[in-house]
């Protein structure tokens, strides 16, 4: 879209940048609302915590969670499968753009649209 605003109907760049923008905030509001509207919330029989006390309970929710995942061999494998698959996927694009700049002389124009 910013690459060829004119395909889009858009005079310039900056233009598409900020209807891409709009794009983005209308489909997050979207779908905020629908979980704001339709998706309950638990209600907490004592007040929220504050400060320390609040990091101190994430710390303790976190280590929980880690202690029940251990117990769950699919998850476990799932995450682990799927950290190698995001890290190759990391390594592939960082790769292909010092090895375009380098080796091919591409412009980063190209390199973007390439990717």
């Amino acid at each position: 879209m910013t690459l060829m605003p004119e395909k889009f109907g858009f005079s310039d760049a900056e233009t598409a940048v900020r209807y891409a923008f709009l794009s983005v905030a209308l489909w997050w509001g979207l779908f905020t609302i629908f979980t704001i509207c339709w998706i309950p919330e638990e209600r907490r029989s004592e007040p929220p915590l504050k400060g320390v006390g609040l990091i101190v309970d994430g710390f303790r929710q976190l280590i929980g969670t880690l202690k029940k995942i251990r117990h769950m061999k699919t998850v476990v494998l799932f995450l682990t499968a799927y950290w190698f698959y995001i890290d190759g996927v990391n390594t592939i694009i960082r790769m292909a753009v010092d090895y375009g700049m380098s080796s091919i002389m591409a412009c980063p124009l190209d390199l973007i649209q390439t990717i």
